[in-house]
């Protein structure tokens, strides 16, 4: 079966599982990951890691994720194995490495 899936992210579960006509289960485990009602390709989210392992800065982690138009940033870096590191509250000082 091959699913219309064109774009790497878009918006809402009950969207994806209308539109495709396949279940929720399917959707969150076959397909995709879903943060704060935006499914993103598990396709994408491999290549975020594989630019994220190249970073200690947990700033320039946020913004590489943030251009990849994702808005929760600590949730993705959760999912994908990473720690945060904070040094105080400052978010300039924290850093990022694999659990």
């Amino acid at each position: 079966m091959t699913l219309p899936i064109k774009s790497a992210i878009f918006g809402g579960a009950e969207y994806s599982n209308r539109q495709l006509g396949v279940s929720l289960w399917f959707t969150h485990t076959m397909l995709k990951r879903t943060f704060k009602e935006v499914i993103v390709k598990k396709e994408l989210l491999q290549k975020l890691k594989e630019k994220l392992v190249a970073m200690e800065k947990y700033v320039q982690a946020r913004e590489i994720i943030e251009e990849a138009v994702l808005t929760n940033a600590d949730e993705v870096l959760a999912h994908l194995g990473f720690r945060v590191q904070w040094k105080g509250l400052d978010p300039n000082t924290a850093t990022i490495a694999l659990q």
